[in-house]
């Protein structure tokens, strides 16, 4: 089992780093590693590398009709959060070395351990 958690972009964090520096983080939702995040969700998943980080997109993003029941849950508990779905420059780490960032086509990675 891998755990897989969500980074997704802080966008309050974003809005205060702009009063000081007004084009920083102007090009939100892009694939930029330094942009500010936040943890906002956990799961397991028995898939390993980009596979787990498309998996994540699929349960954040697809309607609940193309989700399988393991799927459905973890999108359920995800829902819960009031969280935006997994979008370009969110984050996906999966277990304890890579993490993912969403792209606006695929996926960038980079080891962190």
């Amino acid at each position: 089992m891998q755990t897989v958690r969500i980074y997704t972009q802080d966008l309050d964090q974003l809005d205060e780093l702009r009063k000081v520096q007004p084009y920083a983080g102007m090009f939100a939702f892009t694939s930029d590693w330094d942009l500010p995040r936040k943890h906002t969700f956990t799961y397991f998943t028995d898939k390993d590398g980009e596979e787990a980080a498309q998996e994540c997109y699929h349960i954040t993003n697809a309607p609940e009709e193309l989700l399988n029941e393991f799927e459905k849950h973890v999108a359920e508990r995800f829902r819960a959060t009031k969280t935006m779905s997994l979008s370009v420059g969110d984050v996906v780490r999966v277990g304890d070395e890579v993490e993912y960032l969403c792209a606006s086509e695929g996926w960038l990675s980079r080891r962190f351990a």
